[in-house]
């Protein structure tokens, strides 16, 4: 006999679906905030794209996953040289796929220099089209026409 869900069942899922994350969405994220696992065979390829200043802070904030569909892990860390590192991780299992390398201006602009795939997850198309993918749609960062 199927369960049929009752009426106060029902109440607790819809409060549960509407909580916000516990995190603001300006909190950035940290390689702390999720253990990670390191590239296996990571190939660098270069890539060219122009990044404003608000695109690179977007990239900055990064993502955590707030529950089991969200398949991403994404944060950033910044050398002393103005270069940001944008890391991207299952969040499942938190094996390392991709790697943004941003070469950010004294004017906060910048541009994405290179990007860093793990070679099990395809060629370099392939890397491309999903970062862009992920970028955009997690991230909220549109990396323009043509990858």
């Amino acid at each position: 006999m199927p369960h049929a869900t009752s009426p106060p069942d029902t109440a607790a899922i819809d409060d549960w679906e509407s909580t916000p994350s516990p995190d603001p969405p300006n909190r950035r994220t940290m390689a702390s905030d999720r253990e990670t696992q390191e590239f296996i065979s990571p190939v660098p390829c270069t890539w060219d794209v122009p990044l404003s200043k608000e695109k690179i802070e977007k990239l900055k904030l990064g993502c955590r996953p707030r529950d089991m569909d969200d398949k991403w892990f994404v944060f950033a860390s910044e050398e002393w040289n103005g270069t940001v590192r944008v890391h991207y991780f299952r969040s499942w299992t938190g094996k390392k796929c991709y790697e943004l390398v941003v070469e950010v201006g004294d004017d906060g602009d910048g541009r994405v220099k290179e990007l860093v795939f793990e070679t099990r997850l395809g060629d370099e198309k392939e890397a491309k089209e999903m970062v862009f993918g992920v970028s955009r749609s997690v991230l909220e960062v549109y990396f323009g026409e043509g990858v």
